[in-house]
């Protein structure tokens, strides 16, 4: 079964505002690394920069999470929010699943499950979740609500691939890839451009 699937975890992608991929002192990064005194650089063209790095984050993805319960992971797209108060950049992925095992996988570990149902969906002041809290209603939905069975299948993926990526390099060479990336994309700010 192929599910459209957008991230809300952090942990899975960063996204690119003041995160660990693109922050405020992404130009002095570029600088020391080109070693140009005097002269600044920026990422040329941010909107290439990002559709590179996004893949590659589906890509690594792919590698760590690829087995029985999840067949492949294409990358569609990134959502940028139109401004970044509440949320971040998105990846927008097309996960081949097969469900019945990742209903088997959610159901052996269902003890965590319900801890990361009730640590990231109990509603509290400024946030109201449409996704139950415990998993003996999660499951409920899931049966029963048509409309929302879509949604319970993002969120038992997006449990799975928390735990897939858990212990794995995924960070780390997604990093790494992204300082060469930033390099491939930099640029000298011209003179005019150079408010300094």
């Amino acid at each position: 079964m192929r599910i459209k699937y957008q991230n809300w975890s952090t942990y899975i992608f960063d996204g690119f505002y003041e995160s660990n991929l693109f922050n405020s002192d992404t130009e002095l990064y570029l600088t020391e690394m080109l070693q140009e005194k005097d002269e600044e650089y920026e990422i040329s063209n941010f909107e290439a920069y990002q559709e590179n790095i996004s893949q590659k984050a589906s890509e690594l993805l792919e590698e760590i999470c690829k087995s029985s319960i999840i067949k492949s992971i294409k990358y569609l797209s990134i959502t940028s929010p139109r401004y970044y108060n509440y949320s971040t950049d998105k990846l927008n992925l097309l996960i081949d699943v097969n469900l019945t095992k990742l209903k088997k996988y959610i159901n052996k570990n269902k003890t965590a499950f319900n801890k990361y149902l009730k640590e990231n969906f109990t509603s509290y002041d400024g946030f109201i979740s449409f996704i139950p809290n415990n998993y003996k209603d999660f499951i409920y939905t899931y049966k029963t609500d048509k409309f929302e069975r879509e949604r319970c299948i993002n969120v038992m993926l997006e449990y799975y691939i928390l735990e897939k990526i858990k212990d794995s390099n995924y960070h780390q060479e997604l990093y790494e890839y992204n300082g060469e990336i930033q390099l491939y994309y930099a640029e000298k700010i011209e003179e005019s451009k150079n408010y300094a």
